[in-house]
């Protein structure tokens, strides 16, 4: 697998563990098809969902508490916190992954124009071409992500289908850098973030949740 003015209130704002994430959310879907009335890609799978996949639905998607990224064919998915069932369908496959990373803005700051949100005070560890994906109730007002190092500009990344997805033709990001990561909405109000580059293999796709 390979994202001001009359200040009302103050955000507060956590990086929170996958099992943690969990307990609201338990899978992401990564790609989806052929299946009538489910969810899209890029959205998350709450504990308990049945998703009817019929003969040719096919679905692939990220395991919160497993850290493991599973397809599968036909039949009905049901997933669950700690796993998940496939009844009357196949297993195409299932794949130890490195968990997700996920970072949760919890409220969001009033500002003249929009929303203003407030990044966290921990570092988020990053591949050198990042994944990210944005969720939570105002994920849709996040429209870009800037990548910044001291102060200036390195790219400008759209978000498209509630993901960032670093281009292939693009120069990667300096193993062992910091930089920052501004997403911004409509209003280009923006929330922050510090990333930190590390080896690829040790780090998954990023989910950020904006609440």
């Amino acid at each position: 697998m390979k994202k001001t003015l009359m200040i009302a209130t103050v955000a507060a704002f956590a990086l929170t563990s996958a099992s943690a994430m969990a307990a609201t959310s338990a899978a992401l879907i990564t790609s989806i098809s052929g299946a009538a009335g489910a969810p899209t890609a890029y959205t998350e799978i709450q504990p308990g969902t049945t998703i009817k996949l019929g003969a040719t639905g096919e679905i692939k998607f990220v395991h919160y508490q497993k850290c493991s990224e599973v397809q599968v064919s036909g039949g009905n998915l049901t997933v669950n916190m700690g796993n998940y069932k496939l009844t009357g369908g196949k297993l195409v496959s299932e794949t130890a992954q490195p968990c997700p990373q996920q970072v949760r803005m919890q409220q969001a700051t009033a500002v003249a124009g929009g929303l203003m949100m407030r990044g966290v005070s921990k570092t988020i560890e990053i591949s050198d071409r990042p994944s990210l994906v944005i969720v939570g109730s105002h994920a849709a007002e996040v429209v870009k992500v800037g990548v910044f190092e001291n102060d200036k500009l390195v790219t400008e990344l759209p978000v498209t289908n509630n993901q960032i997805v670093w281009s292939d033709s693009a120069n990667g990001l300096k193993p062992g850098a910091n930089y920052r990561l501004s997403m911004m909405n409509q209003t280009k109000q923006i929330m922050e973030m510090g990333v930190r580059v590390v080896d690829t293999n040790k780090v998954g796709v990023v989910i950020v949740r904006v609440e």
